[in-house]
C-alpha cells in the first residue's frame, strides 16, 4: 500500500463509487522527513505543552478553569461544524432551558468530553471507549437513525456536492475496510513499542489524521476526531486535563486544515499536515497560557476586593465561587443553588456590581440576570 492509502472501486457500472482506504499510521518503516522548520516547530510545540501541563498543575481552582475550556471548545468545535452557537449561549442555559438543538449539542459535546477523560483514567484509549463516548457526544433524536456510538454498517459520505456518488469528493472507507483501519488503528493507541518511533505531538497528529479520514460513524466524525487529540494526550500524559482549546485554530484556519490533511490523501504528504499541526499545538496551547495568567490575576484582584468588605465579605465570596462556575446568573436561581435567602443574594450581587466585578445583563422585572463579564472575555 502506497503511503497515501488507495482508492478503491466499489460496485458497478452506474452504481459504482470510489472509496478511500487510507495507508496505515506511519512508523519506522515509512520515515518522517525531519527538516529544520517541523523541528523547530516540535521543540517548540512540545515546550509550550509542558509549560501548559506544569501550569495546570498549580492553578487554584483547577476544576472552574478545566469546565470553562471543555465549554469553550465545545463551542469551537461545534463552530467548525456549522452550529451557530457562543460561549454565551451555554452560559445562559444554565437560565433558559430552550434554546434548541445546537445547545444540546454542546451539553453532549461536555458531558462527552467529561466521561471520556474519566474513563481514561481507568482504562486505555480503545474503540470501546471511542464508541461510548460517541453514543453521549451524539445523544439527540435528531441522529437516532445514524446508529450513535456504533461503526457504520452502510457507507458514508464526507463533503458532499450532490445527490450522488459521483459527484462526492470524498467518501471514506467502505464498511469492510473500516473495520480493519478502526482494528489497525486501536492497535497503533494500545501498544507502546510503536510509539517510541516518534514525538508524543506528531503521533497526536497521524490520530487525528487517521481518525478523521476513516470516519467510521454515520454522524459525528468531525467532532469526534477533534475531541480524540484531547483524549491522545491525556492517554499518553502530556496533558494532565482537558485545556487545550485547539478548535479556536483549526476554526480560524479551516481552509488550510482542510487542504493539508486533503494533500496526505492525495500525496502522501504527512510532513506539511504535521507542521500544520504543530503549529496548531503551539498557538493554541499559548492562548491557554494566556487565559491561565488572566484567570489568576482576575480571581486574586476580585478576591481581594471582597475580602476588603466591611460587610458580609463571606457571603460575597460565597456567591464570588458559585459566579465562577456559573458566570451568567439570576437571583432566585442562585438563591435556591446556594441554600440563602432571595435578599441575601439580591445584596450580595449589589455588592460584586458596586465593586465592578459583575454587570447587570438584563432589565426584566423578573428574571434578572448579571454577568460576570471579565471573566467570560478571557474565554471569547
Amino acid at each position: 500500500m502506497s503511503r497515501t492509502g488507495k482508492w478503491k472501486t466499489n460496485y458497478s457500472e452506474d452504481f459504482s463509487y470510489q472509496s478511500f482506504d487510507p495507508a496505515s499510521i506511519p512508523s519506522k518503516n515509512e520515515p518522517i522527513v525531519f527538516d529544520k522548520e517541523m523541528i523547530d516547530l516540535l521543540v517548540n510545540a512540545n515546550k509550550k505543552i509542558a509549560l501548559l501541563n506544569g501550569l495546570s498543575l498549580r492553578l487554584p481552582d483547577m476544576e472552574r478553569f478545566v469546565s470553562f475550556c471543555i465549554r469553550s471548545e465545545a463551542v469551537m468545535s461545534l463552530q467548525i461544524d456549522g452550529l451557530k452557537i457562543t460561549i454565551d449561549d451555554i452560559l445562559n442555559s444554565q437560565i433558559e432551558t430552550n434554546l434548541g438543538s445546537d445547545i444540546n449539542d454542546a451539553s453532549n459535546y461536555i458531558r462527552a468530553t467529561e466521561y471520556a477523560v474519566s474513563k481514561l483514567r481507568k482504562t486505555s484509549l480503545s474503540n470501546q471507549l471511542i464508541k461510548e463516548t460517541h453514543a453521549i457526544l451524539m445523544a439527540d433524536a435528531r441522529w437516532e437513525n445514524m446508529n450513535p456510538g456504533e461503526f457504520m454498517q452502510s457507507q458514508i459520505l464526507s463533503d458532499r456536492e450532490g445527490g450522488t456518488l459521483q459527484n462526492t469528493r470524498y467518501i471514506p472507507p467502505n464498511t469492510e475496510d473500516m473495520r480493519n483501519a478502526m482494528y489497525l488503528f486501536e492497535h497503533y493507541l494500545q501498544h507502546e513499542w510503536i510509539w517510541t518511533d516518534y514525538d508524543v505531538l506528531i503521533q497526536s497528529a497521524f490520530v487525528h489524521y487517521q481518525f478523521k479520514t476513516i470516519s467510521p460513524f454515520l454522524c459525528g466524525n468531525g467532532r469526534i476526531s477533534r475531541l480524540i487529540i484531547y483524549l491522545f494526550l491525556i492517554y499518553r500524559e502530556s496533558l494532565s486535563f482537558p485545556i487545550l482549546c485547539i478548535s479556536f485554530f483549526l476554526k480560524e484556519n479551516y481552509n488550510e486544515y482542510n487542504s493539508t490533511i486533503s494533500d496526505v490523501r492525495t500525496k502522501g504528504d504527512y510532513e506539511l499536515w504535521i507542521k500544520f499541526f504543530l503549529r496548531a499545538i503551539d498557538e493554541s496551547a499559548t492562548i491557554t497560557i494566556s487565559a491561565i495568567d488572566k484567570f489568576i490575576e482576575l480571581h486574586n484582584h476580585n478576591v481581594q476586593l471582597i475580602r476588603n468588605l466591611k460587610r458580609f465579605p463571606d457571603t460575597v465570596l460565597l456567591l464570588f465561587g458559585y459566579l465562577e462556575n456559573n458566570p451568567i446568573i439570576e437571583i432566585s436561581q442562585t438563591a435556591k443553588a446556594l441554600k440563602l435567602s432571595y435578599n441575601t443574594i439580591s445584596n450580595a450581587v449589589k455588592t460584586l456590581v458596586s465593586l465592578g466585578v459583575m454587570i447587570k445583563t438584563s432589565d426584566k422585572q423578573r428574571n434578572r440576570t448579571f454577568s460576570y463579564e471579565k471573566y467570560i472575555d478571557i474565554f471569547r
